[in-house]
């Protein structure tokens, strides 16, 4: 059965048969491919006057042109999308991360007996403590900190493809309008 001028399709081999190109986005001679050209003109590439280009699937996937509900428009040989984004800290969903440290202190507790009291005192002098002395500290806290982290890196955002050859015909049956 012969394609439409213009009909794309999926082949599994590494070419393009005879009277089809590569949908590679190539710019071709428009005297070369003048019904081709009559149908997709210069929507895809190419300057309109002497040159034009076919559609270039590699590594895009096709979508239907309009806008259904709820949906963006997507306008013939307009590309949108990307493989990879770099999301920002507002684009994160909230979350909370923990710190790994050790919760059981190696200090004894004053008895209860002596609180409450408006300054800390020593349980074996009974004398106040300085809790904002500069003296060298005698407990090693734990150095985990929460912040924020990443390093901006793209996160790879395509779905699981399989790579096929796609070609337009150049000859065939010219599509009738409805």
């Amino acid at each position: 059965m012969d394609p439409y001028i213009g009909e794309i399709k999926m082949f599994a081999g590494d070419y393009a048969p005879v009277d089809w190109l590569l949908c590679d986005g190539k710019t071709y001679q428009i005297g070369r491919y003048q019904e081709l050209y009559a149908l997709i003109q210069n929507y895809y590439g190419g300057d309109g006057s002497s040159t034009f280009a076919v559609p270039d699937l590699r590594g895009r996937a096709p979508v239907c042109v309009g806008q259904a509900p709820d949906l963006s428009y997507y306008g013939l040989g307009k590309k949108v999308g990307s493989e990879k984004i770099i999301l920002s800290q507002q684009q994160l969903p909230s979350h909370n991360h923990g710190v790994n440290a050790v919760v059981l202190g190696t200090k004894p507790v004053p008895a209860a007996t002596n609180y409450p009291s408006a300054v800390p005192v020593d349980p074996s002098t009974g004398q106040g403590i300085n809790t904002y002395s500069d003296a060298t500290p005698d407990v090693q806290l734990n150095p985990g900190t929460i912040a924020a982290t990443g390093d901006n890196a793209p996160v790879q955002i395509v779905q699981p493809v399989l790579g096929l050859t796609f070609i337009i015909a150049t000859k065939g049956i010219w599509p009738p309008r409805p």
